[in-house]
């Protein structure tokens, strides 16, 4: 894996990785939630996470918290163009 360059400034940054990949898809360890909640670059880690389909605990969300963070998103874009279909629709010319 290529390191991103925000990582130099992730909150993570020179912890044990281990603690960021506990066995099993929903399990946050307390020191990872804790480094997530005070990092600067969470939001930016967590997209970066979802696009590119990590595993693990990224952005303070475990493996199925980014999936369900995806799948909402999914729904909210999908949502938006539905809404701006409809507007182009209903404009008079």
């Amino acid at each position: 894996m290529r390191i991103p360059p925000w990582y130099d400034d992730a909150g993570c940054r020179g912890m044990d990785r281990e603690l960021f990949f506990p066995p099993g898809r929903d399990i946050i360890t307390p020191e990872a939630e804790a480094a997530c909640k005070a990092c600067r670059v969470r939001r930016t880690c967590l997209n970066w996470s979802i696009e590119t389909g990590q595993y693990g605990t990224w952005g303070g969300l475990s493996e199925k918290g980014r999936s369900d963070e995806r799948r909402r998103r999914q729904r909210r874009a999908a949502a938006a163009r539905a809404r701006e279909e409809c507007g182009e629709e209903g404009q008079v010319a």
